[in-house]
């Protein structure tokens, strides 16, 4: 009887050292969790920045664009306006100006 009690205060003495265990290592990966939400929250709050930027970046490319639109027209209005007759009639530089606004 001695020797079964003796047995299970022995089995007893390694399941706590066996939960001490695993608790410390609960704790490291509670360590490791915390650390990597805050990553998480830090590339999330980033990516938000990067996504805003290539929003503002598309806008002002979009402006850009619209504006080499407007040059390229108004060259071609005073190209247009500056070239010498060449006897074809006005309508020659009418459709030269429409067919490089189809072109832009």
């Amino acid at each position: 009887m001695q020797s079964e009690f003796d047995l299970l205060k022995q089995r007893v003495i390694k399941l706590l050292v066996e939960n001490a265990e695993i608790k410390a290592e609960n704790a490291k990966v509670k360590v490791k969790n915390a650390k990597l939400k805050q990553a998480i929250e830090e590339n999330e709050a980033r990516l938000a920045k990067l996504e805003q930027s290539d929003k503002e970046k598309a806008k002002l490319i979009a402006e850009l664009n619209c504006n080499v639109r407007k040059i390229k027209q108004e060259q071609i209005i005073v190209d247009v306006t500056t070239q010498p007759s060449t006897g074809l009639g006005i309508n020659l530089d009418k459709n030269l100006y429409y067919s490089n606004i189809k072109d832009t």
